[in-house]
């Protein structure tokens, strides 16, 4: 299952969900948002994707919102661990896909992970998000969520004929090799879309 934790929703577009499906979805109260601000089950807002074995709980615009009406709850930050627990034993994995901030949504994912992959783009900004990133996951693993891992460091839109980008994958090398994996640079270009065949 691929739980889309994001506002803008590019994972749910991913897979083939259209805007004006996403629109529809959220004034039927079938997204994310509505999993995290109501007593909405999870299973409520599950969608089959077009993608054998994929099943997908959307984000549309109003997750946006779910940061700082979360903060006024006292449990904002384990809504999305509680209400998980009632179809986690229906998937091999749950993937979910969070928004590259450090607000209660990704609070929330991070509470309910066991293992964390982080995409760092080969940028010199990039590296300041991944220190940021490692100090919550080591917060949140001491106070709520002691199984939480990160998987590895995955570089991506790497060139290698930039200098900026050689010096950034070697930085984040030396400055994360020992403690997490640091996958090799992914080749994917800067600019990538998802070719899907004609119908």
């Amino acid at each position: 299952m691929l739980i889309d934790c994001d506002s803008q929703s590019n994972a749910t577009v991913h897979v083939g969900v259209g805007n004006a499906a996403i629109v529809d979805l959220e004034q039927r109260r079938k997204t994310l948002y509505f999993v995290l601000r109501s007593d909405e089950p999870i299973s409520s807002v599950i969608v089959p994707t077009g993608e054998r074995g994929l099943d997908l709980v959307p984000a549309g615009l109003s997750l946006a919102d779910a940061d700082v009406e979360l903060a006024a709850d006292s449990t904002g930050g384990l809504v999305l661990r509680e209400k998980l627990d009632e179809v986690r034993a229906s998937y091999d994995f749950v993937v979910m896909d969070c928004a590259p901030n450090l607000g209660l949504v990704t609070a929330n994912a991070l509470s309910a992970a066991e293992l964390v992959l982080v995409p760092v783009q080969t940028e010199a900004l990039s590296l300041l998000g991944v220190k940021r990133l490692v100090d919550t996951i080591t917060r949140i693993r001491r106070r709520v969520n002691p199984r939480l891992k990160i998987a590895g460091i995955i570089p991506t839109m790497y060139n290698e004929r930039l200098t900026q980008d050689r010096a950034t994958l070697q930085e984040l090398r030396e400055s994360y090799a020992e403690q997490v994996p640091v996958f090799p640079r992914s080749r994917a270009p800067r600019s990538t879309a998802r070719l899907r065949p004609p119908a």
